[in-house]
């Protein structure tokens, strides 16, 4: 992951409080497999419930939209964070 995607797996860590090693997140490459891992990553923790993987998304995209000014109508599940978002590889 490159500078773009590495400041979200930061936010994501802080947002969720959840650790998010390299060797978990360097070959996802869509909004959902991200998604999916935090979720994932959420169920293992003993914080309390889950959130819903369509909260997670939700959190994501504001994130995604006010940090690197991207509509929210391009941050779907199936975007690719560098191809179709253009974030940093």
């Amino acid at each position: 992951m490159g500078l773009d995607t590495q400041e979200v797996v930061l936010w994501a860590e802080d947002e969720f409080s959840i650790d998010l090693p390299d060797v978990v997140t360097r070959d996802l490459r869509t909004v959902g497999e991200f998604v999916d891992c935090i979720s994932v990553r959420l169920a293992a923790t003993p914080a309390g419930p889950p959130l819903a993987p369509a909260d997670i998304h939700q959190r994501l995209a504001r994130f995604l939209a006010a940090q690197f000014a991207l509509p929210h109508e391009r941050i779907t599940l199936d975007a690719r964070f560098i191809e179709d978002l253009g974030l940093d590889s």
